[in-house]
């Protein structure tokens, strides 16, 4: 309560956001009445003469007046809501006008520019606001069906979400463009949160059908060239990811909105899948700037920038920094578990408990975080599962998950691993050769597999050639010290590679990650923990009560796990890794 001047006026002031009643008044004889009554006051300021009322007072007469003078109180708040307008506060703005059953007014304010709200990090306003609109109003209007269906999708309530894209469906035939536009978007931003980058595809293609494509490009939808910027990233098609990432920058007065949609993050994506780890660093690191500096960006945006950190220090072998990187990202998306974002994660987040705790343990996890995805997303994260599997040597395993997954270069990569395991070097050569457009570090694992297929040939030059002087290193290392010992005979040979990082992170005397060590069955840890003594392979297979053959095969078989080339290298290999104090002799 404030006394204006000469002391014949009060304001009913409420705290900010709330409600804000101008009256005219004698404020000495209004004062003293409210006082006689009881009520309690706290003096705020003294020199103004601005008192603070109990909130529960200003409960009760809020709702005496609501009863009593409901149309001035309606009038009051859209007053209110210009007020906070004018500051700039659209969701204290949006709160007054439901509040007055301006829905017209509120539902343009809330819901027009969704994308805003979304890059501002300001859901969970939206998502108090949501429920608040009639339902009959909202489906009154083609439009608000729309924009309401995007909102949701946004929101992550992915069957409200889909119930609302169909309403707002019903009225495409024979209605504007922007239905088509508009209910099209809601369902591409419900396909990216459930990681359905097909159903992404179609309906933008399909969209632009019956548009045309330039008709698209010339309302600037920056939300659907960013999500085909997604959805190509993830699935690793590079050429699509090219042009979708560039198309983004093709307007000069899209800066501001394109940055706000993410698209430096998108580019510097790009070109880590390019293989220019230099230029997506830079990227990378001018945004964490940005970042720091401004609390606007959207949460899944943040994420895809963290993991993509994550992403370079892994490659850098900077286990401590990827792990930072990639649980910072995973407390951005706020407990997500199913979205396309969260994958991103999990596999760096995997790959550095591979790197750390060995792939066993990569494994569980990976099983862990692969529970109750959605359908799309189980089959990513069935074929992560399966890469795994395949690099630790669980052959049946893998090779049952592979074969009802459909086609993919990580699948044929993964088959061309169990082929090598195998020893089918002549597998490993035909699957690789017909690879491409692949990611570098694809493009660097396949090569090495063929090196490895190929001992010889000059797969290992060609794998050199491809990342090492941008400075790939786990890509390399984690293939374990075969390779090593072969890059290193293969680097020295050529000086043209001795100044590369991968040069210096081989000659370093710092021990292996832990994610060269494949796992190992019962049996071949059984066979293992004789392979310290003397004895024979007759004698060990007496020992088991096994066949020689079946001795041989395991033995071979931990070689290849442990990446070596003879017994004394693999009974050191296990020293270090521990594997030997847990191998049993039974």
């Amino acid at each position: 309560l404030h006394g204006g001047a000469g002391a014949d006026s009060f304001v009913f002031n409420t705290l900010p956001g709330t409600d804000n009643i101008d009256m005219i008044a004698d404020f000495d004889v209004l004062l003293d009445e409210i006082v006689a009554h009881g009520v309690p006051l706290s003096i705020v300021d003294p020199t103004s003469g601005l008192r603070r009322m109990h909130p529960l007072v200003r409960g009760v007469l809020t709702a005496e007046l609501n009863l009593t003078r409901a149309a001035e109180i309606a009038e009051l708040r859209v007053r209110a809501a210009e007020v906070e307008l004018a500051l700039g506060a659209r969701t204290r703005a949006v709160s007054h006008l439901i509040a007055a059953d301006e829905f017209e007014w509120a539902f343009d304010l809330a819901f027009t520019s969704v994308g805003e709200v979304y890059r501002t990090g300001h859901l969970c306003s939206m998502g108090a606001w949501i429920d608040e609109f009639p339902p009959e109003f909202v489906a009154g209007s083609p439009d608000r069906s729309s924009a309401y269906a995007l909102a949701l999708a946004y929101l992550g309530r992915r069957d409200e979400a889909e119930r609302w894209t169909r309403i707002a469906s019903d009225h495409i035939d024979g209605g504007p463009n922007s239905i088509d536009v508009a209910s099209t978007r809601a369902r591409v931003v419900a396909a990216i949160d459930r990681g359905d980058t097909d159903t992404v595809r179609a309906e933008v293609a399909a969209l632009r059908l019956r548009l045309g494509a330039d008709e698209i490009d010339r309302d600037r939808d920056s939300q659907l060239h960013t999500a085909m910027a997604i959805a190509s990233l993830v699935d690793e098609r590079l050429d699509d990811a090219a042009y979708w990432v560039r198309s983004l920058v093709r307007w000069p007065d899209m800066a501001e909105r394109l940055r706000a949609l993410g698209h430096p993050t998108r580019a510097a994506w790009e070109a880590f899948l390019r293989g220019s780890l230099e230029e997506s660093t830079d990227l990378a690191e001018g945004l964490l700037d940005e970042v720091g500096a401004s609390s606007g960006a959207a949460p899944p945006v943040v994420a895809e920038l963290y993991s993509l950190l994550a992403h370079l220090a892994l490659e850098r072998v900077d286990l401590e920094q990827a792990a930072h990187w990639s649980s910072s990202a995973l407390q951005r998306l706020n407990g997500r578990r199913s979205c396309l974002h969260r994958f991103i994660i999990d596999r760096v987040a995997v790959a550095v408990t591979e790197a750390t705790s060995g792939i066993e343990a990569a494994i569980r996890e990976l099983r862990s975080a692969g529970e109750g995805a959605p359908p799309t997303l189980a089959v990513r994260y069935e074929l992560l599962l399966a890469e795994f599997e395949a690099r630790g040597g669980l052959r049946r395993s893998a090779t049952q998950r592979l074969a009802v997954l459909p086609p993919s270069p990580r699948k044929s990569l993964a088959l061309a691993r169990l082929a090598l395991l195998a020893d089918r070097p002549e597998i490993v050569r035909d699957t690789v050769e017909h690879l491409v457009d692949l990611p570098v570090a694809l493009q660097i694992e396949a090569a090495l597999m063929s090196a490895l297929a190929a001992p010889g040939s000059r797969e290992l030059e060609r794998a050199i050639a491809i990342g090492a002087e941008q400075g790939y290193v786990w890509t390399y290392r984690r293939e374990g010290s075969e390779i090593g010992r072969m890059l290193r005979d293969a680097m020295a040979a050529d000086p043209r590679w001795s100044a590369t990082r991968l040069a210096a992170a081989l000659s370093s005397d710092s021990p292996d990650p832990v994610f060269i060590v494949a796992a190992l069955t019962d049996a071949e840890r059984r066979v293992l923990a004789f392979l310290p003594s003397h004895r024979s392979l007759p004698e060990i297979a007496a020992e088991m009560c096994l066949s020689v053959n079946t001795v041989k095969t395991h033995v071979r078989s931990i070689y290849t796990k442990l990446r070596v080339g003879s017994r004394s290298e693999a009974v050191e290999r296990a020293s270090e890794t521990g594997l030997l104090a847990t191998s049993p002799r039974m």
